[in-house]
C-alpha cells in the first residue's frame, strides 16, 4: 500500500467517524427537544395535579422521575454537543471510543 493510498484510507475513516459523531449528536438532541415540547404541553396539568395539592410520596416520586431523567438527558446531550469534552468525561458518559478520539483533537 502506498502512502497516498494509506492517507486516502485514513481520510475516509476520519470522514466516516466525523459523520457518525454528527449523526449521534443530532440523535442526542432530538430527545431533548421532545422532552421540552412534552413538558410545555403538560405543564398546566402538572401544576394542577402536582403543585396545587398537598405534598405526598407520589408527588416526590413524580418530581424525581420527571426532573431527574430530564437532567440526566440534558447532561448527556451537553457532553455530546460540547467540543471541549475531556477524555475522562467522554469515557465515563459516552461508550463510543470513536467519539472520544475524534472530539479531543
Amino acid at each position: 500500500m502506498s502512502s497516498s493510498e494509506g492517507a486516502l484510507a485514513y481520510e475516509e475513516a476520519f470522514v466516516h467517524a466525523a459523520h457518525t459523531v454528527w449523526v449521534t449528536r443530532i440523535c442526542q438532541l432530538c430527545p431533548c427537544i421532545i422532552f421540552c415540547y412534552d413538558y410545555l404541553l403538560t405543564l398546566d396539568r402538572e401544576i394542577e395535579f402536582i403543585w396545587r395539592r398537598p405534598m405526598r410520596s407520589s408527588n416526590v416520586l413524580y418530581i424525581i422521575v420527571r426532573f431527574g431523567g430530564g437532567a440526566l438527558m440534558f447532561l448527556t446531550a451537553s457532553a455530546f454537543m460540547s467540543s471541549n469534552t475531556s477524555k475522562e468525561v467522554c469515557f465515563l458518559m459516552l461508550p463510543s471510543v470513536q467519539f472520544c478520539e475524534l472530539n479531543t483533537f
